[in-house]
């Protein structure tokens, strides 16, 4: 189960949110949370969700790319 730490950034990568991504991640640093763990368990939660919705056809490749940018390209 991904915690609630976790979700934030993997959320932000799902909704394409650069700017909650970058606050996520300076928060996660400033509260010297894990890093690697909001990575794994955040940042790479949220690309495989989108990987999940390309895989679905419910994506086109632009989405999954402007998901790893965090570009609002929607």
């Amino acid at each position: 189960m991904i915690s609630e730490i976790a979700e934030r950034p993997k959320n932000a990568i799902v909704d394409m949110d650069s700017e909650a991504a970058s606050a996520i991640a300076e928060e996660t640093i400033s509260d010297e949370l894990d890093v690697t763990g909001a990575i794994v368990n955040g940042l790479n939660a949220g690309m495989r969700a989108v990987a999940g919705t390309f895989d679905r056809k419910e994506v086109f490749l632009p989405q999954v790319l402007a998901s790893a940018r965090g570009c609002p390209e929607r």
